[in-house]
């Protein structure tokens, strides 16, 4: 008798358990882990690091199932996924004021002083997402360790925004790997 109540408690829980498979499932969220990179790695394998400042944000809008830009200078063709982008996502537009240039090493990319360079990130109003997606604050000052790819600026792995505390550091490895600009 004991062992039929545990098989009728089992299956009344059945279809809770498949609906909360299905939930699962069909989470719009897909969840990554990040692996830990050396700063120097990081820096080495990225062209430009800047120090700046987020003046502001545009947000993506989705359009019938098609996602526009409110900057048309900030669409993409989505074809690359290191990490970005990914078709099918939504991507903001945050944009930096330099206020200084410690490297930058794309031939036909000029960056100076008082630019203001684009930084695609995932966006906020996106129904697609990753546990992974770092998305930046207006006013998020700091160290920028960018990729660059599709014309925009990108900045997608935890150690590629650093604290101003870490100029020296950031500095001395940017020195020591021969990368002056």
């Amino acid at each position: 008798m004991l062992h039929d109540n545990r098989k009728k408690n089992l299956l009344a829980l059945l279809p809770f358990i498949i609906a909360i498979g299905q939930l699962i499932l069909s989470s719009p969220v897909i969840f990554a882990s990040w692996i830990a990179v050396p700063l120097d790695t990081v820096i080495k394998r990225s062209p430009v690091v800047v120090i700046g400042t987020v003046d502001s944000i545009k947000t993506a809008l989705p359009l019938d199932s098609k996602y526009e830009f409110e900057d048309d200078s900030a669409q993409l063709t989505v074809i690359w996924n290191r990490g970005y982008p990914v078709e099918g996502m939504v991507y903001d537009t945050a944009y930096i004021s330099v206020s200084e240039v410690l490297k930058n090493t794309l031939p036909d990319v000029e960056i100076e002083v008082g630019d203001i360079i684009r930084l695609s990130m995932p966006s906020e109003t996106d129904n697609v997402g990753s546990s992974n997606d770092i998305y930046y604050n207006k006013g998020t000052t700091g160290i920028w360790i960018l990729d660059w790819c599709h014309d925009t600026f990108w900045a997608t792995y935890p150690k590629d925004l650093q604290p101003l505390s870490a100029q020296q550091q950031v500095r001395d490895i940017i020195d020591k790997l021969n990368l002056i600009i």
